[in-house]
């Protein structure tokens, strides 16, 4: 669960692996996400608010870290910093009143580990919806003890030979359908051909799935597969 902190928590309070310095001393931390996951790989979140303009702050952090510093169309400047077995990503983005920090921390020794639990999770979804379906998508986040995977399959077969394959594949899951609707009033808005049917399902555990099927206006049939395990209680 995020954890919201007073504003004027010092910096020396929040520890970085490898024994990095945190700058800047006039900063606060705003907000602590707690750890979040990007596809899959576990990293620290933190912002903080500073009075510090952006390119003073970068170039603390390049003088201090000998981090590379990348500056972005949005005026915002992206830091990154190899320290031991983490990366850490920081962007500075301007505000009215000095700059807005986001600090990601990753460990790359899970990097690895993960990537492969991936593979091996799309292997097996991708397999059984037979041999014709492809992998288009996959996305994986984690926030607050909720684990969210995405996955966009296209399929020679009609949307609801779709939805019935998808059903089918999340029976043997050990999934029970909870209900099934018609959904996008306005389909042409996404490139859609007709509206989209959608079913809910669950799982005993703490796991939800929802299923959408549609057909694009390429010809081709989609099912995107969006599976929901909330890892802990809140």
């Amino acid at each position: 669960m995020s954890l919201w902190v007073p504003c004027c928590i010092a910096w020396a309070q929040v520890s970085l692996p490898g024994g990095l310095t945190v700058l800047p001393h006039s900063a606060s931390v705003t907000h602590i996400e707690g750890t979040v996951s990007i596809q899959g790989v576990p990293a620290r979140m933190l912002a903080f608010q500073t009075p510090m303009q952006p390119q003073q702050l970068a170039q603390q952090y390049v003088n201090e870290w000998k981090a590379v510093a990348t500056p972005q169309a949005d005026q915002s400047i992206v830091l990154g910093k190899q320290s031991a077995d983490h990366f850490i990503t920081v962007k500075l983005t301007p505000t009215p009143g000095g700059t807005r920090g986001l600090m990601s921390i990753i460990d790359t020794r899970q990097i690895a580990s993960a990537s492969q639990a991936s593979a091996q999770r799309i292997k097996a979804w991708t397999e059984a919806f037979g041999p014709q379906a492809l992998l288009v998508d996959h996305a994986v986040s984690e926030v607050a003890g909720t684990r969210n995977e995405s996955l966009l399959l296209a399929l020679q077969t009609s949307p609801t030979q779709a939805l019935r394959q998808a059903q089918m594949v999340l029976k043997r899951r050990g999934y029970q359908t909870d209900q099934s609707f018609t959904a996008e009033a306005n389909p042409a808005a996404r490139g859609r051909t007709d509206d989209a049917l959608v079913t809910t399902f669950h799982k005993d555990g703490g796991h939800e799935a929802v299923v959408t099927a549609f057909r694009h206006r390429d010809g081709k049939s989609y099912i995107k597969v969006d599976t929901i395990t909330h890892t802990a209680s809140h």
